[in-house]
């Protein structure tokens, strides 16, 4: 699921990985509510030519990360094209941090998972523990939103080194995102019923028992927050 782009991806070359994008400086980005009020005043302008999907992010794991992690995203549908706009904070700073539309389709919305979704006990809902609640991999959002669950590492975003947030704007052809996401078309992606979650936390963390996948470090795919998309209007 997090494979890096036409490379075999051992756990040698996501840390190598990891740590040169931590090392690179975060571009400065508009901040979600600026994106969203841009948005909203071109939906004024031009009445039924766009989607909006938001969602509001609730903490996962926060006694493990650098603060419980807020924030909010929202998804346009507009003339063909799928934007993605997330503003989150109280993520671990310098790290790159995998963040992903999950879904069923065909199926209902699925949840945030919830404690009980800790089925061995140690006290962390690790990546595989919350698929069950909130489904797999539809879209990864990193810098090609069409190639479903693959995750370029160097195209994840960052957080700064004040307060830990992120903040992340991608678009692409929303036929190729639907294609991507394995979907036959965008009423069976059905973004209204869909949640994101962001992932990551400090490496030096301890761990344990958590699983991850694809090879990767489990601090790494962590999940650490959760956000249910809502149809906002048109």
């Amino acid at each position: 699921m997090f494979a890096r782009k036409n490379t075999p991806f051992t756990l040698g070359a996501a840390l190598l990985a990891v740590f040169g994008v931590a090392c690179q400086d975060e571009a400065p980005a508009t901040g979600l509510a600026d994106v969203a009020e841009t948005i909203q005043a071109s939906h004024n302008a031009a009445p039924g030519s766009a989607q909006l999907y938001q969602a509001s992010f609730s903490p996962l794991n926060a006694d493990l990360s650098f603060r419980p992690v807020r924030g909010q995203a929202t998804v346009r549908v507009a003339d063909g094209q799928l934007s993605v706009m997330i503003e989150a904070s109280g993520l671990e700073p310098g790290i790159p941090h995998p963040q992903h539309i999950h879904g069923f389709l065909g199926a209902g919305p699925g949840a945030c998972p919830t404690l009980d979704a800790d089925r061995n006990e140690d006290g962390i809902i690790d990546v595989l523990e919350g698929v069950p609640d909130y489904g797999g991999i539809l879209v990864t959002l990193d810098s090609d939103l069409t190639d479903g669950a693959g995750t370029q590492v160097e195209g994840l975003p960052t957080t700064s080194n004040q307060g830990g947030t992120i903040r992340y704007t991608m678009t692409a052809p929303l036929s190729e995102v639907v294609a991507g996401a394995g979907a036959a078309d965008a009423a069976e992606l059905d973004l209204g019923n869909r949640h994101i979650v962001l992932h990551g936390v400090n490496p030096e963390t301890e761990l344990g028992t958590a699983a991850s996948i694809g090879g990767l470090p489990a601090w790494l795919t962590l999940p650490v927050a959760c956000g249910q998309l809502f149809t906002a209007g048109r």
